[in-house]
């Protein structure tokens, strides 16, 4: 029969500080459940039972122990590496964003195809209207359902 190496936990944190934790990460689903996992190993349960409770597979479990026990807390959060990296700078947004308050505040109606044009204009960035969209919402403005022209999200 072939058995599995145990790993033990390490003790980065007491069980007050592991249960204040939880409390603060409540609704962060990742770190909550990761928590959760490392409170009830912690509190002695075996990893297979504790894999199957939380819906998790073994080597998963296995591998929350480890980042746990090499990096405490910190190796619990997910790791987001990545993704494409935007067509504007940071620099390029927030100008962008002071362009479009200028525009609202002079009391010019913005449209989404306004905006990509001044995109493409200041930045020589071609986006899609879909993306434009998102662009507009995180620079904090918004459409009226009756007018499709830009407002300040309150």
């Amino acid at each position: 029969m072939v058995g599995r190496k145990q790993i033990h936990l390490k003790q980065h944190l007491s069980t007050k500080e592991i249960e204040d934790l939880l409390n603060e990460y409540n609704y962060y689903y990742k770190i909550y459940l990761r928590l959760l996992f490392i409170r009830m190993i912690d509190k002695g349960e075996k990893l297979d039972y504790v894999c199957e409770l939380l819906d998790i597979t073994i080597p998963t479990g296995y591998n929350w122990l480890n980042a746990y026990n090499e990096g405490g807390f910190e190796g619990l959060k997910p790791k987001f590496a990545g993704g494409r990296p935007s067509k504007l700078s940071t620099e390029q947004f927030l100008k962008l964003k002071e362009l479009i308050e200028e525009k609202v505040d002079n009391g010019e109606k913005l449209s989404r195809k306004d905006v990509h044009k001044l995109i493409i204009e200041e930045f020589n960035v071609d986006y899609s209207l879909k993306r434009v969209g998102e662009i507009i919402r995180k620079c904090g403005f918004n459409y009226n359902k009756a007018y499709p022209f830009l407002y300040k999200a309150t």
